[in-house]
């Protein structure tokens, strides 16, 4: 073909299936704990937590009205926790100690978070794709039309 070109930035085409929407990683990101070294779902034993009593706390996203609940428990720190956050400002090192608490049941946290997101993934799509480019969501809605319709 020849004639003016309008632009010559070429044309990527890929494969949706290939795009990873998460980290592929042996090991949880190491910078909060270095307890565990394997994605294995492990409970703290018996013997690292502080308290026998559970708390329950409420976590939600800034951009999703979508609150989630998980049990929590005060654990005896290893080394390797991070039990305190650091970052700099004008004014120097500034610092804050962290509560001391972790996940109480990690099973009951993974089946609970499935269901979570499950129930609110309209929710997380809505409030992240609404306010951009409408053939952004337009393409969300459609997917959304076709998963309510499509017979299993």
């Amino acid at each position: 073909m020849t004639g003016p070109t309008l632009c010559k930035m070429p044309c990527y085409r890929y494969i949706i299936t290939d795009a990873l929407l998460y980290r592929e990683q042996k090991a949880p990101f190491q910078v909060y704990s270095k307890r565990w070294q394997s994605m294995d779902i492990v409970d703290i034993p018996s013997s690292g937590w502080a308290s026998d009593e559970t708390r329950t706390i409420v976590v939600s996203p800034i951009h999703a009205d979508a609150p989630f609940q998980i049990r929590v428990r005060e654990f005896i720190p290893v080394e390797g926790d991070l039990l305190e956050e650091q970052w700099m400002t004008a004014t120097g090192l500034q610092r804050i100690s962290l509560p001391k608490y972790a996940v109480a049941d990690m099973q009951e946290a993974a089946r609970d978070l499935k269901t979570f997101i499950e129930k609110n993934v309209w929710n997380f799509i809505n409030a992240s794709v609404q306010k951009l480019d409408p053939l952004f969501w337009e393409t969300y809605y459609m997917a959304f039309r076709h998963i309510g319709n499509a017979q299993v």
